[in-house]
């Protein structure tokens, strides 16, 4: 029975999240609603006819990221919605894949039971409904470690401030010139939003429990433990180091909803470094 159980717990805990898969697939396909793509291609609407981006005071339809995503959608705004639905859906989806396939690629019981508890949490929470999560960490898989990694970090912080802490990663490795990147362009994406009335502008809306809703002391002190963890880790140059930032991302989230544990899979997948690119770049830095 003792060497039975050790091979027989995995494939039990991989069955139980392979039914709650189905379940979950089951309930999306009947309720495809894309509320979040509505709330894009609205607010694309009022820039693209000059009205005020942040005029919804209703929490549950409105717009929170800086002015050059609504800028984005605004071609969008001339296509019919049907077309624009089936090929959002189609992006969202298909970047949620990408965002696990380096878990498929590791064969294992682990990487496919984790793979089973988020890839439906991307598929019928995230893209469901419509909102840019696939997107933002399928970037964040395949590009941390890469050239462009600021530019996600940078895009993903505009958006959902929080991603910024990824940019320590880079700053505790001397890598200067990526941090500054990731910080210079976050400020820029969202220096616009001071050009618009920002007095209807709101952050609250639907959340899962947090600490922070029982208390901000509770919220900040686990927060700082984590912000030092990730420190410590990027110092030794730990391949942990990505997996304690998306942690603090996901930890500092005070309105965090379901999808926002899968910043998680940007630290447990995210590309290895190429030693030699690693290597010029944290001379760079230590240069600079």
């Amino acid at each position: 029975m003792t060497r039975v159980a050790p091979r027989v717990a995995p494939l039990a805990v991989i069955a139980i999240l392979a039914g709650i898969a189905i379940g979950a697939a089951v309930f999306a396909f009947e309720s495809w609603t894309l509320e979040d793509m509505h709330v894009y291609l609205d607010a694309a609407n009022r820039l693209r006819e000059g009205e005020t981006l942040y005029s919804i005071t209703n929490p549950l339809v409105a717009y929170q990221y800086a002015p050059w995503f609504a800028a984005v959608w605004i071609p969008l705004t001339y296509l019919p919605e049907t077309v624009v639905a089936i090929g959002w859906s189609a992006i969202l989806i298909a970047a949620s894949f990408v965002s696990v396939r380096p878990l498929l690629e590791r064969r294992s019981a682990g990487a496919v039971a984790l793979t089973l508890l988020m890839l439906p949490i991307l598929l019928f929470s995230s893209a469901r409904s419509g909102n840019v999560q696939p997107l933002l960490i399928a970037a964040f898989v395949i590009g941390l470690e890469r050239r462009w990694g600021p530019v996600a970090i940078a895009a993903a912080a505009s958006l959902k401030a929080f991603p910024l802490a990824f940019a320590l990663v880079y700053l505790v490795r001397g890598d200067w010139r990526r941090f500054t990147v990731a910080v210079g362009m976050t400020a820029l994406l969202v220096a616009p939003m001071i050009l618009f009335d920002l007095e209807r502008y709101t952050v609250d809306g639907p959340r899962a429990g947090t600490l922070y809703d029982l208390s901000p002391v509770a919220w900040a002190v686990p927060l700082a433990g984590l912000v030092m963890l990730t420190i410590l880790l990027a110092r030794r140059r730990s391949t942990h180091a990505w997996l304690a930032a998306a942690t603090t991302v996901s930890m500092g989230l005070p309105r965090m909803l379901s999808y926002d544990i899968t910043f998680l899979l940007a630290g447990t997948t995210a590309a290895p470094v190429n030693p030699a690119e690693d290597e010029g770049t944290a001379g760079r830095g230590r240069s600079g």
